[in-house]
């Protein structure tokens, strides 16, 4: 999983949040990678519901995220894609969100992306 802001806070600071809707992108390692964690927030906060409290990040929100994502482009991929992530391992879910943000990564950047 990818490592959050959040992970290194006690507890104590963690309450400070839980009053109110707090979206958390992956750490950015090195400023290269900044913009791509503030997008992630950004879709992870416009992602959340109107009355949601709490911390939420993208591991937590990623099928709703992508799913808001592909209907932003008049995609429905998720009729066909969601059924099978459902029954997909642990295993099998993380190597696909590290394929996905190696994409990402790449686009964000502007290098041409090949699938």
């Amino acid at each position: 999983m990818a490592q959050t802001a959040l992970a290194g806070l006690p507890f104590t600071a963690k309450e400070l949040f839980t009053d109110m809707a707090v979206a958390v992108a992956p750490v950015a390692r090195g400023l290269v990678r900044v913009r791509e964690a503030a997008a992630a927030a950004r879709e992870i906060m416009t992602d959340l519901p109107m009355d949601g409290t709490g911390v939420a990040t993208l591991s937590d929100r990623w099928r709703s995220v992508t799913r808001h994502l592909l209907a932003g482009v008049g995609c429905e991929l998720g009729q066909i894609v969601f059924p099978y992530l459902e029954k997909c391992t642990e295993l099998e879910r993380t190597k696909i969100l590290e394929t996905v943000r190696s994409i990402l990564r790449r686009a964000a950047s502007g290098r041409p992306v090949a699938l």
